[in-house]
């Protein structure tokens, strides 16, 4: 875990991106008086609000623990990181994309989506309403580069072949339950 571009606003809050596992979750948000965290909604072109980030108790602990020392990150984790796919859910808007959560080092990352056959990946991304070009700015809530990205591929196309080596004997289960 590290704590990068730390920088303090004027109504005491400070804001920074935290590093894990490689990927960078940017505009993560402190109140030193008050000791609360807040990581990063994404806002869509409606301004409909979805979490991005998930993490339990310890690890926030753990974060608040490394703000308060002043320091800027944790000793290094030696051990493996693996990346655990949580669903797979299909898009509402665009046909073949593939939404996905999944899980870095404790904290879970929310709102991906992937288009298998192409092998794009798209992590979160938020909308906000630019007044001087009239029109939304993308910005990236979460992001990561080169061999992260390909961590991830792999860790996707593992879990569906492992569902579709799964699906045949659940709906086996399923057949006669349906037939009584």
């Amino acid at each position: 875990m590290k704590i990068r571009n730390r920088e303090i606003l004027p109504n005491g809050w400070q804001r920074f991106n935290l590093n894990v596992g490689g990927f960078c979750i940017r505009g993560c948000r402190w109140h030193p008086a008050t000791r609360r965290i807040f990581f990063p909604f994404r806002y869509g072109k409606r301004r409909d609000r979805h979490r991005v980030i998930f993490a339990h108790g310890v690890l926030v602990k753990r974060l608040r623990g490394l703000l308060e020392s002043g320091k800027t990150e944790m000793p290094r984790d030696r051990r493996p990181c693996v990346l655990t796919i949580h669903g797979f859910g299909r898009s509402r808007y665009e046909e073949g994309w593939l939404i996905f959560d999944f899980t870095v080092r404790g904290f879970t990352i929310l709102g991906c989506r992937w288009l298998p056959r192409q092998g794009s990946i798209q992590l979160p991304v938020t909308f906000s309403f630019d007044e001087t070009t009239v029109r939304h700015v993308k910005k990236r809530v979460v992001c990561t580069y080169g061999s992260h990205i390909v961590r991830l591929r792999n860790a996707l196309e593992a879990e569906l072949a492992r569902r579709e080596e799964e699906a045949p004997a659940y709906e086996a289960e399923l057949s006669p339950v349906v037939a009584a």
